[in-house]
């Protein structure tokens, strides 16, 4: 590599890309409110990072995904159902507190039923969802 294209390249390693609040992706399922903040389609991250924002009581489905993800509580609390909904563990989670899942985990997520729930999450860009019977999809917040 020559030396001016090795310093374009250190050069676009340093300057990275910037995705503003007001880019910020909002996606609704009927369980929560992601915000995309970075991702694939949004700064062209290979990793991405997004909030969800659960309402008192509400609850994601039973799924898997195939690669790991990193989950950080901001607000409110939650219920990380593992193994499934009936077997498995279930593991509190709140303000503060971090849970790492990895790829290949079955699991639900359920916010407290007053305090609803806030994380912070990271994950592979593109990572595929699945839940049962069902074929594997790359959610919106992570493409």
């Amino acid at each position: 590599m020559s030396v001016a294209r090795s310093a374009e390249v250190r050069s676009a390693a340093v300057r990275g890309a910037v995705v503003r609040d007001g880019e910020a992706r909002r996606t609704e399922t009927p369980n929560a409110v992601m915000t995309t903040f970075a991702s694939p389609t949004l700064g062209g991250a290979a990793q991405a990072l997004w909030q969800v924002e659960m309402a008192p009581g509400a609850s994601g489905p039973v799924h898997v995904m195939d690669a790991e993800q990193i989950w950080r509580a901001v607000a409110g609390g939650a219920t990380v159902h593992l193994g499934g909904v009936d077997e498995g563990e279930d593991v509190p989670l709140a303000p503060g507190d971090t849970v790492v899942l990895p790829a290949g985990l079955v699991r639900r997520i359920e916010a407290d039923p007053d305090a609803g729930f806030t994380a912070v999450v990271t994950g592979a860009g593109g990572a595929r969802a699945c839940v049962p019977g069902g074929e594997p999809v790359v959610p919106g917040w992570i493409s």
